[in-house]
């Protein structure tokens, strides 16, 4: 079935697609304008966004589970979509081909990643031992949360949205009455898959590197003279204060905990070291311009190590990840100064 085909089915179910076309790009297949000195517009409508709990394996196929409450018009259209440009076209292949590479890794690279990289990765990391866990991974990459008004909050997988590729510069997806992506590109399509990822978060959840505008420190647990300072990797855990995003933080026992900080941020240089004098002010930690310093050279180490340990192997998944660590040192590089208080 043809690209325009779908389209077709698409806009007939209430989906909006405005001059896009699908073609080989820098990172393989991607959308691109058909007219590029006009914008690009696709609106998933929620009626077109299906849950991933309700979706199931059918043989090779990717379909709607039959118990779910879905249209049969709409059920049609997402297998045919599944089948011609996503899972049946490519996807399944490219995921199953990407994990065992993943999980194929040597016993040293696994080791080091996990000693430093646990908060991204989870459990049991580097075992796809059955389906399932193949079509989470695939939900992961491909899917966006989203609290629609028939089902609730849950991840949603995008037609032809997800299509696009990555970038740090990329655009963003918006959310009013379903999911919508929109601009005006010269080239390529791309969208910024989730600004708050740094290099090394992409790289554990997409399997590839790229550039990243910000990265956050390594899990560490410092002790500051009579003081300790605990920094988690939760940039799901923060706070607003004066409009801008901040970590949360406890203080118990002598000690603070931060849920997450920020060490590098090429849109601002300054604001990393100012925004952990502000939180730090008022606590038990003293010197915390030498402490934010110690939590730099930390982060830097762990870099470094890995890159030790990379360079005694060879492979695709290899390189990525040797990219994935040159872009985050090259991120945490980017600091500087610090803002008044």
């Amino acid at each position: 079935m043809m690209f325009e085909e779908l389209l077709e089915q698409f806009r007939q179910l209430g989906g909006t697609a405005q001059n896009i076309v699908l073609r080989e790009g820098s990172y393989g297949r991607g959308v691109f304008p058909q007219d590029p000195s006009k914008p690009i517009l696709i609106h998933i409508p929620e009626n077109l966004l299906i849950p991933v709990s309700m979706l199931t394996l059918h043989g090779t196929d990717l379909v709607v589970r039959e118990d779910a409450r879905i249209p049969e018009n709409i059920r049609a259209f997402f297998a045919s979509y599944q089948k011609h440009l996503s899972w049946g076209a490519g996807v399944f292949t490219h995921l199953l081909e990407s994990e065992r590479s993943w999980c194929q890794l040597p016993e040293p690279v696994k080791d080091k990643m996990i000693s430093i990289l646990q908060a991204d990765l989870g459990n049991n990391p580097f075992d796809i031992s059955n389906s399932t866990k193949l079509i989470n991974r695939y939900y992961l990459t491909r899917a966006i949360g989203y609290a629609s008004s028939s089902f609730g909050q849950d991840g949603h997988v995008m037609p032809f949205i997800e299509l696009i590729n990555h970038s740090k510069d990329g655009g963003a997806y918006k959310s009013h009455n379903g999911i919508a992506f929109d601009g005006v590109y010269a080239g390529e399509v791309f969208a910024n898959y989730n600004p708050l990822f740094d290099s090394m978060k992409l790289f554990t959840q997409y399997r590839f590197s790229a550039p990243s505008k910000t990265a956050y420190s390594f899990p560490i647990r410092l002790i500051c003279g009579d003081s300790f300072i605990q920094v988690l990797r939760n940039i799901a855990d923060h706070q607003f204060i004066d409009g801008k995003r901040y970590p949360n933080v406890l203080i118990a026992d002598k000690g603070v905990q931060l849920s997450y900080l920020e060490l590098g941020n090429c849109s601002s240089p300054r604001a990393c070291r100012s925004s952990f004098l502000r939180l730090i002010s008022g606590t038990p930690i003293q010197n915390p311009n030498e402490v934010f310093d110690q939590l730099e050279a930390h982060n830097r180490n762990c870099l470094i190590s890995l890159l030790r340990v990379l360079q005694n192997h060879q492979g695709p998944m290899i390189s990525e990840l040797q990219s994935a660590v040159f872009n985050q040192m090259e991120t945490l590089s980017t600091y500087w100064g610090s803002d008044p208080l």
